[in-house]
């Protein structure tokens, strides 16, 4: 978020603030506060304003939350500039390489930074008959040498979660 969002979200949030405790003093039947409200309905100016910068804040954080948020990359700097590779191509890399595993039949990936590197959570729908341990030895494997030899990235675990076992289709 940038910093002019941030300061517009103090604002907002101190504004709701100020007119929640309003509010409460209104239905407290605090005199002076009553008679305050009924000058600045009368008058309008103060209340105009306070409702214009509400809305306008309002208005700006639904716009952004609806807005689509730029893809998450991981960032290498090279000394000669930086590279940027999105989470997206990653996933994508290790879902190609896991593919290629003998007894995978569907899978989807998830991939996370972690201070010492790159982790990468895989579900797998193995096929009848698959040897599930040694399937999913060979799954953090290929996944681990696919990342770092295409991005150079540092791989710190592949997470192999079996999810289940393909129903074998019945011999037309």
């Amino acid at each position: 978020m940038s910093v002019g969002n941030q300061v517009l979200l103090r604002v907002f949030a101190f504004l709701v603030f100020l007119g929640a405790i309003w509010a409460g003093l209104l239905l407290a039947d605090v005199g002076p506060v009553i008679d305050a409200t009924r000058y600045a309905v009368l008058e309008g100016v103060a209340l105009s304003v306070y409702i214009a910068v509400l809305f306008a804040a309002a208005l700006r954080f639904l716009v952004f939350r609806l807005t689509p948020r730029s893809a998450h990359a991981f960032v290498r700097d090279t000394g000669g500039g930086e590279i940027r590779i999105a989470h997206g191509t990653v996933r994508e890399l290790a879902r190609r390489a896991a593919m290629q595993v003998r007894g995978v039949e569907r899978l989807q990936t998830r991939i996370q930074e972690d201070p010492a590197g790159l982790v990468a959570y895989l579900s797998v729908r193995a096929t009848p008959g698959a040897d599930l341990n040694a399937m999913s030895e060979q799954l953090q494997q290929t996944v681990s040498e696919a990342i770092r030899s295409a991005t150079s990235l540092a791989v710190f675990a592949v997470h192999v979660h079996v999810t289940g076992i393909a129903s074998q289709e019945p011999a037309r």
